[in-house]
């Protein structure tokens, strides 16, 4: 294994798998190397859980200590298993004789083992007992609620928090969206009570509540339970401005369209003709343009564009014989298909962000009650967990931080990887310290594939 000198070693695995008794392959043999870093990729029972557990033993095999190997899983169960993997497979070389530990020992790093090989293999089960503490094989947050438990001042959380299971935070999170939704019902002038009606236009009050559980729970995990929303910047990325509005949009297709030019002689024309597709159309516009009650341009519409914004064609619009007769007609037709399409798809961004921030309004006012009553009762989310624990390791204690972390841990491994967000990964590049460069590697002693 590298010394510290050199580093710490950081590996990944990206998945678990079965147990494995046969001899590993080439790249399995290489992929549990200690003095190399490797990211492991392959499909779910191929055995990379058993290459994870196969890396901590080669690292005990060559001394590294217990207490220093983190390894980081995805759930307590997979947590659970992989410590019983190394320790079932410890217990069995304890019982080997000298040739099948022999074997055994050959299978796993592919070179005969030496006299002290063989010695250490045997105590290797007994010292991984009698660590204090154990073999830190845990999931992510577990390892963040005990470094915030290590210094709550630095972290500013209470000393004596407790974490929430998933059951508890949802249903306090279901109260919290309930006072939003009864608080909102109670200002019939209020920001909230329009952002509501806004939402339940679109799908409904029990619809909305689902829309903003989903919203916050987005929210909850990029970017994490104590930072303000953020402002999405919709406008600029739907490509509108921040003055544009449905009504504006209705009124500019109004004030433009067929209407304003020459719908009645268009409407004449094919009133007239033989074809029945012809004189269909005549009634649609006449239908549109008789503006009985407001709702010409749900009539209107139609006329250019089918359901899901698709364009109509030409030949669906006006039969063959009358635009061979008029092509002026037709190229009328086209322009107003094309800048009714152009309007109707500026109408569904500027609707989509006016929903959005509307969620985003409820959202801000549900989460907050939800943090407020995990502070009333000293609780912390998982999410706070890492929220926390991310803020820690980037603030002005973090170097103390990580001095009392690098007299405990010398290698980091990391299982279930493809699953672990960017704030998690930053947690464990704070631990490996500046071992990461931002490219993988320091000193060519890194050598890690992503």
């Amino acid at each position: 294994m590298m010394d510290r000198a050199s580093g710490m070693t950081i590996e990944s695995d990206a998945g678990g798998a079965r147990p494995a008794r046969n001899a590993p392959s080439q790249p399995q043999r290489e992929a549990a190397d200690p003095l190399v870093s490797a990211w492991v990729s392959a499909n779910a029972g191929s055995g990379k859980t058993t290459v994870l557990t196969a890396r901590v033993i080669r690292l005990l095999l060559m001394g590294a200590r217990a207490s220093g190997i983190l390894c980081l899983t995805f759930t307590k169960a997979a947590a659970a298993n992989m410590q019983n993997k190394i320790f079932e497979r410890l217990g069995e070389w304890v019982a080997l004789d000298d040739k099948a530990l022999a074997a055994a020992i050959e299978d796993m790093t592919g070179a005969a083992p030496s006299a002290t090989d063989m010695t250490s293999a045997r105590r290797l089960f007994a010292r991984a007992v009698e660590t204090p503490g154990g073999l830190k094989v845990q999931t992510i947050h577990s390892f963040c609620e005990k470094l915030l438990h290590q210094a709550p001042f630095e972290a500013g959380v209470p000393a004596h928090f407790e974490v929430m299971e998933d059951m508890d935070a949802e249903a306090l999170l279901a109260e919290a969206i309930s006072g939003t939704m009864r608080s909102a019902l109670k200002m019939p002038d209020g920001a909230l009570r329009r952002a509501l009606h806004l939402v339940s236009l679109e799908a409904g009050e029990d619809a909305a509540q689902v829309a903003l559980r989903k919203f916050i729970t987005l929210q909850r995990k990029h970017k994490g339970p104590e930072r303000k929303f953020a402002n999405l910047g919709l406008s600029e990325h739907l490509a509108i401005t921040r003055d544009d509005s449905v009504t504006d949009v209705e009124a500019e297709l109004r004030d433009g369209s067929l209407y304003q030019g020459n719908w009645q002689e268009i409407r004449d024309w094919l009133a007239a003709s033989e074809g029945k597709q012809d004189r269909d159309k005549a009634g649609w516009l006449a239908a549109a343009f008789r503006k009985d009650g407001g709702h010409e341009i749900a009539t209107y519409v139609p006329i250019f564009l089918k359901a899901g914004m698709q364009k109509r064609a030409d030949a669906s619009f006006i039969g063959k014989a009358s635009r061979l007769a008029r092509p002026d007609f037709l190229d009328a037709v086209d322009a107003e298909r094309e800048r009714v399409f152009a309007l109707m798809d500026r109408q569904r961004r500027v609707a989509m962000r006016n929903r959005t921030e509307a969620i985003q309004l409820l959202a801000e006012d549900a989460f907050g009650r939800y943090n407020a009553a995990k502070r009333r009762v000293g609780q912390m989310d998982f999410g706070d967990l890492i929220e926390k624990a991310v803020a820690l390791l980037q603030s002005p204690a973090a170097g103390w931080v990580l001095y009392k972390l690098d007299q405990g841990i010398d290698h980091i491994l990391v299982d279930e990887a493809q699953d672990t967000s960017p704030e998690q990964w930053q947690i464990v590049k704070a631990i490996a310290g500046d071992f990461f460069d931002g490219h993988g590697a320091r000193g060519g002693v890194l050598r890690t594939l992503f």
